[in-house]
């Protein structure tokens, strides 16, 4: 059977009117991240798998880019701790105005090795590989520099705001000579639930051009050492296949460089335009 996800789709004659609405392709982004088995490594060696939660955390547009961009974001997680992200989206490109091209694009936010399993796919470069990486998918900052986790969600809550407006994110793009400054999402994508595993409260924030992600930031409450009090620490993670740097009160703290797609040894998993499958009417 012909997998729904990383695929042509062929239905959509005249993109400038779009046969299919918006809930629609939800429908379809939701099975297409479905499809994805992932596991993680956990502190005994041993590989266990991930959930995806099943309704996005964030549903977008990106008129900037142009080419009627849209796609939804999506989390799998461990015992409350987000372990992978998820974009699937599709756009209309210039050399094939005839058809919406769908594209997945996924990121390890695990301190360790990952691996994913997915039933068969071709693409116009050939077989897309399996998702495996020994890399870690984030490397952790501690903040040592603000106020310990207050007692309650709520005013965590607003410490994870207010630290997160102390970061400005920049994208280049060398080939196109652009560069531009990326906006903060004042609400995180992704809370921890209470019941979250080895951390008290944390959060997943965006930055994002239009309400696309480009880059990610994740805010974590964990207990310190020997039963001192808890504290703050973050982590940065790409969502975009061109440079960006991360500045926290002005200094550099994290940045990329461009990415290499199509390719399944790195933490940055990127696919797009890949052949056509059976799909006619989402």
């Amino acid at each position: 059977m012909t997998t729904v996800g990383l695929l042509v789709c062929l239905f959509a004659a005249d993109p400038a009117e779009d046969k299919a609405p918006f809930q629609e392709w939800l429908k379809f982004y939701g099975a297409a991240a479905a499809k994805y088995q992932i596991d993680v490594q956990n502190g005994a060696g041993q590989f266990e798998p991930i959930q995806l939660q099943p309704m996005p955390i964030l549903q977008y547009t990106n008129p900037e880019r142009g080419y009627q961009q849209h796609g939804a974001f999506y989390v799998w997680t461990l015992k409350g701790r987000p372990q992978c992200i998820g974009s699937i989206w599709s756009t209309v490109p210039a050399d094939d105005p005839q058809h919406r091209w769908v594209a997945h694009e996924l990121h390890s936010l695990s301190s360790g090795p990952l691996r994913s399993q997915h039933e068969p796919r071709d693409g116009r470069r050939g077989p897309v590989p399996q998702w495996a990486t020994q890399q870690p998918g984030i490397t952790w900052i501690t903040a040592d520099d603000v106020p310990a986790p207050a007692g309650t969600p709520s005013l965590r809550l607003v410490q994870m705001r207010r630290l997160a407006e102390q970061f400005t994110v920049r994208i280049t793009n060398p080939t196109q000579g652009t560069e531009g400054d990326l906006r903060l999402l004042p609400k995180p994508l992704y809370r921890y639930p209470a019941e979250t595993e080895g951390a008290v409260d944390g959060g997943l924030f965006a930055f994002v051009m239009g309400t696309d992600p480009e880059v990610l930031l994740l805010i974590e409450a964990t207990p310190s050492d020997q039963g001192a009090a808890s504290r703050w620490r973050f982590g940065l993670a790409r969502f975009t296949h061109i440079q960006a740097v991360a500045q926290r009160n002005g200094e550099l703290v994290w940045q990329c460089d461009n990415a290499e797609p199509y390719v399944g040894h790195n933490p940055y998993f990127l696919y797009w335009r890949l052949h056509p499958a059976g799909l006619t009417t989402p």
